[in-house]
Order: structure tokens, then sequence, then C-alpha cells
């Protein structure tokens, strides 16, 4: 009798353990990210970098946000304005905005990526044909007193690679970043 109590007990044991590796699986196909910047580069797959806490980034008269922050595999957006900081009503001013890749006219967008050791820029192209649009802007709580937003929106635009001349298309852009007030 003590025996067959034992094997039962075990028996559990070793299904229960094996459910909860078939959960671990199912948790890693489901991305539980909060901030993301995906795109097509030439039209092939899709390229995404993301992460669950993008923390505080601060690029003085930019908002910035690089996804994931400390990385060299990973995008950045960059939205640029003639003054000294990019301050909380300039964020809140970028929903429903169109912005340009370009540096001649404010405010402005950057798209930087960096895949396979190579970094790439649409302030490397000199011609630029896309558009940078921000649909939504949240408030995101607090960091040390300073403002953080999540700033969602889609893009299109040309890059280089550092060095080249060649211009590569960055098609199907959707983001969902946060920008600080600085």
């Amino acid at each position: 009798m003590r025996s067959f109590r034992l094997q039962s007990l075990f028996i559990v044991v070793v299904l229960s353990f094996l459910a909860s590796c078939g959960g671990d699986d199912d948790d890693k196909k489901t991305s539980s990210a909060t901030y993301y910047i995906e795109f097509k580069m030439n039209g092939g797959d899709l390229i995404r970098f993301e992460t669950k806490e993008p923390g505080y980034q601060a690029c003085g008269s930019c908002a910035c946000s690089t996804i994931p922050p400390t990385s060299l595999e990973g995008a950045g957006i960059y939205v640029c304005n003639e003054s000294a900081d990019f301050s909380v009503s300039d964020i809140e001013n970028l929903e429903n905005s169109l912005l340009v890749f370009t540096a001649d006219d404010f405010p402005n967008a950057v798209f930087g990526f960096g895949k396979g050791g190579i970094n790439y820029s649409s302030d490397y192209a000199p011609t630029q044909t896309g558009s940078f649009t921000v649909t939504d802007v949240v408030r995101d709580g607090d960091f040390f007193g300073l403002a953080q937003y999540k700033v969602a929106g889609e893009f299109e635009c040309t890059v280089r690679a550092d060095g080249d001349d060649t211009d590569i298309a960055i098609t199907e852009g959707k983001f969902v970043i946060r920008f600080s007030e600085n």
C-alpha cells in the first residue's frame, strides 16, 4: 500500500513538472514587451526590437528612445526641435502630427538602427520620401519628477549604412516608445 502511494505521488509530481514546462514554452512564443520599434528593410522580413522597460533617456533638443536602451543591436527614434530642451508641451503636441526626415525643418525625425554590426540611419540618406506620424501620446509616469510619455505611431523612410551610398527603403514601420521630458 505504501509503495502504491509513493508511485502515485511520483506520477503526480512528474505530470505537474511536465505541465509547468509546457506552459513555459507557450510564454516564450507570446511577447510581453510594452515598447517596440518594428519595420521592414527593402521589403524583407519584419525586424522588431522590443523591451519591457526603456528607462529614462534624454537627448537635449531631441526626444529620443532607443529600444533596447543599452544595446548595439537595436533601433532608435529621435524627434528634434530648435529649443534647448524637449519639454512636456513639445511631447504632448506631437500627437496627430506628421514629421519629416530632414535636418532642414523643425520638428524633424531621425530613425536609426544597428544590425549585424552595421549602423543604419536616416541621417545618412540625403533623399527622403517617407513620413513619421505620431498617432497617440499618453502620460506614462514620472522619473524623478520628469514626465514620461508613451508615444505610438508609424513611419517610412530611407536609410543608408554608415559609410555606404546605397539607399535602403524602410517600410511598414510601427512603434510604441517612451519619450522623456528633459
